[in-house]
């Protein structure tokens, strides 16, 4: 795909999107394109262009389309803490609990692990599972080892919230088998 053309779609989407509109019209095959080794919606939500990541969503783009790295754009937005981003792919239907699975963690172990609790609350509203529990015992609990100590009751009551307790899961999954504790198990 030639660079250049690919480099005016972008900066249309980002500045004229009437432009975009023409230059898409003109060539679908544009949003197969990638910029800076990204797909275009991954380094749209990356440099946070809301509106040019909903443009191209509005052209076809699917919104759980994968980078190289197996990531969604929602794995993306969750990590960088762009709210708004992650209630736009939501609202279009993004999947909440989409694996990534080289390290497999999803969405809300993201926005947990990094610290971000309005995303989180976001996430949950559309369904993300908080009692996900994957290989490398992988669960909300072990993300919140990443959180500040002061900003970890918050995240521990939202949790209980939705049902689901440090304690609960350690039960759940008989990690008693392996753990002395639930302290040992999640690592806090």
């Amino acid at each position: 795909m030639n660079e250049a053309r690919v480099g005016d779609f972008v900066e249309a989407c980002i500045t004229h999107p009437d432009e975009a509109r023409r230059l898409f019209a003109a060539d679908p095959t544009l949003l197969q394109g990638t910029w800076a080794g990204d797909p275009l919606l991954h380094w749209f939500v990356i440099e946070d262009f809301q509106a040019a990541a909903g443009l191209l969503l509005e052209f076809g783009f699917p919104v759980d389309a994968r980078d190289e790295d197996e990531r969604t754009a929602l794995h993306c937005a969750c990590l960088l803490g762009r709210l708004g981003i992650v209630r736009m792919l939501l609202k279009l239907g993004a999947d909440a609990n989409a694996p990534h699975e080289p390290i497999w963690v999803n969405p809300l172990h993201i926005a947990v692990g990094n610290g971000h609790a309005d995303i989180t609350i976001l996430l949950l509203e559309y369904g993300a599972r908080v009692d996900y529990f994957v290989a490398g015992y992988q669960s909300i609990f072990s993300a919140l080892q990443h959180v500040s100590e002061s900003e970890r009751p918050m995240f521990v009551q939202l949790l209980a919230r939705h049902g689901v307790t440090r304690e609960g899961l350690f039960e759940q999954h008989r990690m008693g088998e392996l753990h002395d504790s639930p302290e040992q198990a999640f690592g806090w």
